[in-house]
């Protein structure tokens, strides 16, 4: 047993070395950059990490993969010979101050190691308003904005949201908004500041949302639209907010174990089906079938079924389930041109208050 196991490891160890005999090895002179505290004039951020290439073969860098959206990399394209160097410059752009720390995955073809981390971290010197990173979206009016949408994120459908919408004006002379707005009855603006919006000035508004008049589940998205006074004193639109919520059915925290048997129980047949290797075409759906059933005392609501982009409801044959009943839902998967690995997802919102959403997930690789 002890000869099996010496010439096991004598074996392995003479397949390392061969493997990296046939490989360049990239090292690195230093994976981590601690940049200490940087001001404003300094950005953007920027870090040059330099590597050598040992070993018997040519290394390329093919890719840099980056942790965040405010992160880009820019690195040595052509193969690197031994006994020469490269570099990975890393560019961060701050958007906040404090600590930072960003992280680099820097991938190499034939290389060992294959992977190489790089990190930079540091602080960033509290700034003055930089209104193309604080407030990155203009509209036509000249009025920037902190976010694209207000994002209400996870909601039930019991009580008001409020939320502060983030303006900054950047005209030369004062914005007035009139106090008037068109939009659905469950949402309201209040202007907590009053209607003017300074010139070169931050201001607010805030936004009530109330998802019970609402009465809708799932993935939402509404709008509501201003309107400001015009040069011959008219009422005119001026811009529109536009809100995205995930709404949920509401249920008390407080609930006995005994209390919660007497609600509907949501079983699904299948939470992951995966069609494998297939090939979808414009002219065909693949239909996949899932039984929702109810294993509750009370009847079960299918309150709303949402599907991603490739995926729509062919057929649901009821939405009321009642005790120990099911009912079938057909999902069509559908060809949208994409090739390859792919998931698809439906989420079903109802009143079970264990599983008040439900996620399916369909697995496929489409191939050419």
């Amino acid at each position: 047993m002890l000869r099996k196991i010496f010439f096991l490891a004598l074996y392995l160890v003479i397949h390392q070395l061969t493997a990296f005999a046939q490989n360049g090895i990239i090292s690195f002179e230093n994976t981590r950059a601690e940049l200490g505290s940087i001001s404003e004039e300094e950005f953007p951020v920027k870090y040059k990490f330099e590597y050598i290439v040992a070993g018997s073969a040519p290394v390329k860098i093919s890719t840099v993969d980056t942790d965040c959206a405010c992160t880009v990399s820019n690195f040595s394209t052509e193969a690197v010979e031994p006994g020469s160097k490269g570099y990975v410059e890393v560019i961060f752009s701050p958007y906040k101050a404090g600590p930072f720390q960003k992280s680099f995955t820097v991938i190499a073809e034939n290389a060992v190691p294959k992977k190489t981390e790089l990190v930079i971290d540091g602080f960033i010197e509290p700034f003055s308003l930089n209104t193309s990173i604080d407030f990155p979206y203009v509209n036509k009016e000249n009025l920037r904005f902190r976010n694209k949408y207000v994002f209400l994120g996870n909601i039930t459908n019991k009580g008001i949201i409020r939320r502060k919408v983030e303006i900054y004006n950047d005209n030369d002379s004062t914005y007035l908004l009139a106090d008037s707005i068109t939009g659905p009855d469950y949402m309201e603006i209040g202007f907590s500041n009053g209607f003017e919006l300074p010139s070169r000035q931050p201001s607010n508004i805030s936004l009530f949302y109330n998802p019970e008049l609402k009465n809708d589940f799932g993935e939402v998205t509404d709008s509501i639209t201003l309107y400001k006074i015009g040069e011959s004193e008219e009422i005119v639109p001026a811009f529109s907010i536009v809100v995205k919520a995930s709404i949920q059915q509401h249920f008390s925290n407080s609930f006995s174990e005994s209390e919660l048997g007497n609600f509907p129980k949501l079983v699904v047949s299948d939470s992951i089906v995966n069609l494998g290797n297939i090939s979808l075409s414009e002219n065909e759906d693949k239909i996949v079938e899932f039984v929702i059933s109810n294993s509750g005392e009370t009847e079960l609501e299918i309150q709303k079924i949402v599907t991603n982009y490739g995926c729509e409801i062919y057929k649901i044959d009821k939405r009321t389930i009642e005790p120990f009943d099911f009912t079938n839902l057909k999902v069509a998967v559908k060809d949208i041109g994409k090739k390859g690995t792919q998931d698809r997802s439906v989420l079903i919102y109802c009143n079970d208050p264990n599983n008040t959403v439900k996620q399916l997930t369909i697995k496929l690789n489409d191939r050419e």
